[in-house]
């Protein structure tokens, strides 16, 4: 008896520890990094190469004093020399940092541009200079000009990471995708990659309030709303994080035929197609 006590206060002792670990390097990434970034970026010698790289040591540093792990298999599908689509499901907001630590290549994430003009001025500095791309067309904005943005990306050489479901799901099934990653795919020929994993939902779940914030838009007064959310999800992690393994599969890559301007019949069959394989590597990652 005494012994099970024990063990439970133990694991109570790890599990607040780790949780204000957590805290205290998501806010040292604002207030060391962003600083640095900018440093770098007046003397000039920063690029974003060097600021992902730089960013991506820091993550996994805090990824192994927090107790965040991850395995990956079939890191062999990703070509390192090639630009391409990194198509994942989104558990999340751990979600782009565990991938950014786990896959050996240098993508560029994409973000609702709300986050690009958040009143947090060292968030902003941070997802710039680690290229991030901000698109408008979650909220509203004009869809064609958000696709031509990451066609561009694409044919530029770099590598995209994208999250076909738009938001993170709130009980660990796969959303319904949406024609963006299926549209870029078909526009540039570009191999698509399909990503998908498990454990992370557990490990650190979407704040609801931030996540109703999100899709608020850019309304009246969300500036100052996405301020709070902020807040709100930095000091809820130290009840809700726990610290764990998230499995990541990385699947064979999936070449379309390219098309100037797909129809969308074509869209919506590529769009399926691509959810199939993510589903099924969600399905090997939770059994592994």
């Amino acid at each position: 008896m005494k012994v099970e006590l024990l063990k439970k206060i133990l694991f109570r002792i790890n599990k607040t520890v780790r949780s204000i670990i957590v805290v205290l390097t998501y806010i040292g990434a604002f207030v060391f990094l962003s600083p640095l970034f900018l440093v770098l970026s007046i003397v000039r010698i920063g690029n974003v190469d060097l600021n992902y790289r730089l960013f991506r040591a820091y993550v996994k540093g805090a990824f192994w004093l927090s107790g965040i792990r991850y395995q990956c298999s079939g890191i062999e599908n990703i070509d390192v020399n090639s630009g391409q689509i990194l198509a994942s499901n989104h558990q999340s907001n751990v979600d782009p940092l565990v991938l950014m630590a786990a896959l050996p290549v240098r993508f560029r994430p994409s973000v609702s541009d709300v986050f690009f003009r958040a009143p947090l001025p060292l968030l902003r500095v941070l997802i710039k200079a680690t290229g991030f791309i901000p698109l408008s067309s979650w909220f509203g904005g004009e869809f064609r000009k958000d696709v031509d943005k990451l066609v561009e990306v694409v044919e530029g050489g770099e590598n995209l990471l994208l999250f076909p479901e738009g938001f993170s799901t709130e009980d660990g099934n796969l959303r319904k995708f949406k024609l963006g990653a299926a549209q870029v795919a078909v526009r540039t020929g570009k191999p698509v990659v399909p990503i998908g994993f498990t454990g992370a939902l557990e490990m650190l779940p979407t704040d609801q309030n931030l996540r109703w914030q999100a899709r608020m838009g850019p309304n009246r007064g969300s500036k100052l709303m996405l301020f709070k959310a902020f807040l709100k999800i930095t000091f809820s992690m130290l009840y809700t994080f726990n610290p764990g393994t998230i499995k990541i599969n990385v699947g064979k890559p999936i070449v379309f035929e390219k098309r100037g301007d797909p129809d969308i019949e074509t869209l919506c069959a590529k769009t399926e197609q691509l959810h199939d394989a993510v589903a099924s590597l969600m399905s090997q990652s939770g059994d592994s």
